[in-house]
């Protein structure tokens, strides 16, 4: 008799933020590193990623919303840093897409 090969690990599902009942909280954050090549040419602007938070409240994946090319490599690599108390969804931790606007301002 052939072996049936086992199946496949469940992917756990990705949770609308919308219909979750406790919201990630956020427990570390870390300030990006302004790029020295965007502040010689004083570059301000705004990047704005989101985070896919998984059940342990680690940052899974990163994507750009809204991008500054100088900018985006450092709101990336700071994003990847953050950590979360999980999402909810009724009794149980989810994954859930949350969003984190980075603002880069330099000191006049």
């Amino acid at each position: 008799m052939e072996e049936l090969p086992p199946p496949p690990e469940e992917e756990e599902p990705i949770v609308p933020f919308f219909a979750l009942s406790e919201k990630p909280v956020e427990i570390k954050r870390v300030n990006p590193v302004y790029p020295e090549l965007a502040k010689k040419a004083g570059i301000e602007g705004t990047v704005v990623v989101k985070v896919l938070v998984n059940t342990k409240g680690d940052v899974e994946k990163v994507e750009i919303l809204k991008s500054h090319p100088l900018l985006d490599e450092a709101a990336v690599n700071a994003a990847k840093q953050f950590k979360f108390k999980p999402g909810k969804q009724r009794d149980r931790y989810v994954k859930v897409w949350v969003s984190i606007p980075f603002n880069f301002r330099l000191k006049k």
